[in-house]
C-alpha cells in the first residue's frame, strides 16, 4: 500500500503525495527544489510536526531559504538512511551553488573586459548613456524571452515586490554610467577595487535587515579595503591623470550603486523565495533602460534649448558586437548570483564574488590593458585580496 506524505513550506503551503519508496520519493522531491536553487531539506521523519521542526521552518522563513519537513503518516523511518541521504544533498547544493557563483564570475570578466574596450568611445556622459542603453534593451529582450518560457503565476507577489525591482533598476543605471565613465579616466584597478569594495553596502544591510552578524574579523576587512583603495589611488595618479574631484565621484558613485544592486538581489530573495528570478532580472534591467531614456531626453532638450550640436554618432560597427556580448553577460551575471543569494549569506557571497572577479580583472589589467604592477598597485592588490580573505 502506497504511503503517504505531506509536505509543510514556511508559507504554510501544504501538499500530499503518495509513494511506494519513501527513499525515492523523498530524493526526487529534494533534487527538484534543489536544482531549481529554490531550497534545501531540512527536518525528521516523524508522525507530526515538533516544536524543533516549527522553530526550522520559521528560521527557514527569515533567511528566505524555502525548507519543508516531509511526515510520514505510518511513523518513523529508518534513522541512517535519513542522515546519509541529507549529506548527499548538503555536497551537492554546495557544488551547484560554486557553479553558479564561478559562472556569475566568468560572465562579470567578460563584460568587464568589452566595457574596458569601448570605454574609449564614451567619453562623455551622453556616448555612455546610448551605449548602456542599447546593452539594457538587449539585456530586457533576454529576460523577456526567460520569461516566456518560465512564466510565473504572477509577475509581483504585491506593491513591495515592484519597490525591491525599482531599486534594482535604479541602481543598475547608476552603476553601468559610472562604471563606463570610471573606466575611462581611471586605472583599471582602482575601478575594479572600488566595486569590490561594495560588498560593505550589502553587509551594512544584511546586519541590520538580514539577520546577519558582522564579526571583528570582518570589521578589519573593511579597514584593509579602505588601506588598499588609498594605495591604488597612488598608482593611479602615477599612471593615469591626476586624480580629480569628478573621479572621486564617479567611483563614490560606482561604490554605492553596485552595493545597492546586491542589495536588491538579497532583499528580493529573501522576501519572495518563491519569487520568479526572470521576472525580478526583466523588470530591474527595463527599469535602468527607462532611466536612461529619460536621462538622454532631458540631455537632448537641454542641447536644442541652448542651440549645441548634437552629439556625433557612436562608431556601432566597432562597439555593438562589444555592447552585445556585455549585455548577455551582464544579464546572466546578474541571473546566477541572484540564484546564489538565496542560501548563501551576504556576508560571504558577496566578498566571495568580489575576491574572483578581483582576481580575474587584475590579470586582465596585467595581460591585455598594459597596466603594470608598481609598489603601491602591489600594496592596494594585498590589501584587497586581505580584505575578501577577512570578510568572507
Amino acid at each position: 500500500m502506497p504511503a503517504k506524505y505531506t509536505i509543510f513550506r514556511p508559507s504554510g503551503e501544504k501538499s500530499e503525495i503518495l509513494s511506494t519508496r519513501p527513499t525515492s520519493q523523498q530524493r526526487k522531491i529534494s533534487f527538484f527544489h534543489f536544482i531549481t536553487g529554490s531550497c534545501l531539506c531540512q527536518g525528521k521523519w516523524s508522525d507530526r510536526i515538533n516544536p524543533r521542526t516549527e522553530s526550522l521552518l520559521k528560521r527557514g522563513e527569515n533567511r528566505s531559504i524555502i525548507r519543508f519537513v516531509i511526515a510520514e503518516k505510518r511513523g518513523f523511518f529508518g534513522t541512517p538512511g535519513f542522515t546519509a541521504h541529507f549529506s548527499v544533498v548538503e555536497k551537492r547544493k554546495s557544488e551547484v551553488l560554486m557553479l553558479f557563483l564561478f559562472l556569475s564570475v566568468l560572465c562579470s570578466t567578460i563584460k568587464g573586459y568589452g566595457g574596458k574596450k569601448i570605454s574609449a568611445y564614451g567619453d562623455t556622459p551622453s556616448a555612455c548613456v546610448r551605449m548602456q542603453l542599447i546593452r539594457l534593451v538587449i539585456c530586457s529582450v533576454v529576460g523577456l524571452v526567460m520569461l516566456l518560457i518560465r512564466m510565473p503565476s504572477v509577475l509581483f507577489a504585491d506593491s513591495a515586490e515592484f519597490l525591491v525591482d525599482l531599486l534594482s533598476g535604479a541602481s543598475t543605471a547608476i552603476f553601468v554610467i559610472s562604471w563606463t565613465l570610471a573606466a575611462h579616466s581611471d586605472a583599471y584597478m582602482l575601478v575594479t577595487a572600488c566595486n569590490t569594495a561594495a560588498f560593505i553596502v550589502p553587509m551594512v544591510f544584511g546586519f541590520f535587515f538580514f539577520d546577519e552578524s558582522i564579526t571583528l574579523k570582518q570589521i578589519f576587512g573593511i579597514v584593509a579595503i579602505v588601506i588598499a583603495v588609498f594605495f591604488l589611488v597612488i598608482y593611479n595618479n602615477k599612471t593615469k591623470a591626476k586624480f580629480t574631484w569628478k573621479g572621486f565621484f564617479m567611483l563614490l558613485l560606482l561604490f554605492f550603486s553596485q552595493g545597492f544592486v546586491n542589495v536588491a538581489q538579497k532583499l528580493y530573495t529573501y522576501r519572495y523565495p518563491e519569487g520568479s528570478n526572470e521576472s525580478f532580472q526583466l523588470f530591474t534591467f527595463l527599469i535602468a533602460a527607462v532611466c536612461l531614456i529619460v536621462w538622454e531626453g532631458v540631455h537632448l532638450l537641454r542641447n536644442r534649448g541652448k542651440g549645441k550640436e548634437p552629439d556625433a554618432p557612436l562608431p556601432m560597427k566597432k562597439v555593438l558586437p562589444y555592447i552585445v556580448v556585455m549585455a548577455v553577460c551582464l544579464f546572466l551575471a546578474s541571473y546566477f548570483l541572484t540564484i546564489a543569494t538565496k542560501s548563501v549569506a551576504s556576508v560571504v557571497l558577496f566578498p566571495m564574488n568580489s575576491l574572483l572577479c578581483l582576481a580575474t580583472a587584475t590579470l586582465m589589467a596585467v595581460f591585455f590593458f598594459g597596466e603594470k604592477i608598481t609598489w603601491s598597485s602591489a600594496v592596494g592588490l594585498v590589501f584587497t585580496f586581505a580584505s575578501l580573505f577577512l570578510v568572507a
